[in-house]
Parts: C-alpha cells; sequence; structure tokens
C-alpha cells in the first residue's frame, strides 16, 4: 500500500483561488452560502429583487424581472456565479472587490 502525501495548504490556496474566480470572497463563502442555497431561498431572494414569479413560469425559481437582475442578457456576466450575482443583488454579501 503506498502512502499518499497531501499538502493541505495547497489543496486550499487552489480552492480559495477557483471560488474567487466565481465572485466568492474565499472557499469558506462559497461552502457557507452554496450549503444554504435551497431552491426556497433562491425563491425567495429572487422574490425580493424581482417580485413574484409570473404564472406561466411556475415551475421557475425567478421571476423575469429577477432573472434580468441576476443573468443579464447581452452583458460579460460579472461575478462569474448566478449565486454571487444573486447574494449581491439581494444585499446578502458584499459585491466583490472591482465589480
Amino acid at each position: 500500500m503506498s502512502e499518499r502525501n497531501r499538502d493541505n495548504s495547497a489543496v486550499l490556496t487552489r480552492r480559495n483561488e477557483r471560488a474567487k474566480a466565481q465572485g466568492w470572497t474565499g472557499y469558506g463563502q462559497q461552502r457557507y452560502w452554496q450549503a444554504r442555497l435551497t431552491d426556497d431561498l433562491v425563491r425567495r431572494l429572487g422574490v425580493q429583487i424581482g417580485g413574484e414569479v409570473e404564472l406561466e413560469r411556475a415551475g421557475s425559481l425567478l421571476s423575469r424581472d429577477a432573472n434580468a437582475i441576476v443573468n443579464p442578457a447581452n452583458v460579460s456576466r460579472s461575478p462569474a456565479s448566478w449565486q454571487v450575482r444573486l447574494l449581491v443583488a439581494s444585499g446578502k454579501v458584499k459585491a466583490p472587490k472591482g465589480q
């Protein structure tokens, strides 16, 4: 059996870099919010920023207005993660620096 050496510091550094590339402040913030972003919470935050989901979109999590805020068309989407854009729009997290 071979022993596997793992550089935990390097693993955390890579995780933080990936999370920051998506717009999170780091891996810890990403894990915290992704564990809590249930469909119900996404719907509630969507209502907060864009109103109730239209009847014809009953299976959707976001109304058209909320979706336009979180996923704008014909523009560069920044931060890269829709979850971060939703949380920023709802005031749950601050916009990443430079955004």
